[in-house]
């Protein structure tokens, strides 16, 4: 076991590594052809056999409370707390509403 949580931690690290390299490249790369871009959509380029394709994305919030008195532009969307799922007394109509899958688990492994 000893050795699998070795060999872990030695490519976790070198995720990381070729990650922060990706995301040097990708900002490069952005720099060089974001005024070549439309405000919004994307954009493909081609390169020497290449094929790039960036998508802008946004991250968007909205204020609940004036949202709510415009429900004709927003959708509501019912999330699970699960903290209180856990404490609830409900679990008889939860059962009926909740759906809960398997997810792929997340591992952490740290020196001692």
């Amino acid at each position: 076991m000893k050795e699998l949580l070795e060999e872990w931690m030695q490519i976790k690290e070198q995720e990381r590594e070729l990650k922060e390299k990706r995301e040097q490249i990708e900002a490069e790369i952005y720099i060089t052809l974001k005024d070549n871009m439309p405000d919004d959509g994307s954009s493909t380029w081609h390169y020497d056999g290449y094929k790039l394709n960036i998508k802008q994305n946004y991250t968007v919030s909205v204020d609940q409370e004036k949202a709510v008195t415009r429900p004709d532009l927003f959708k509501t969307k019912y999330e699970l707390s699960w903290s209180n799922y856990k404490k609830s007394d409900s679990k008889g109509f939860l059962d009926e509403v909740v759906t809960i899958k398997s997810g792929k688990p997340t591992f952490s492994v740290v020196m001692e």
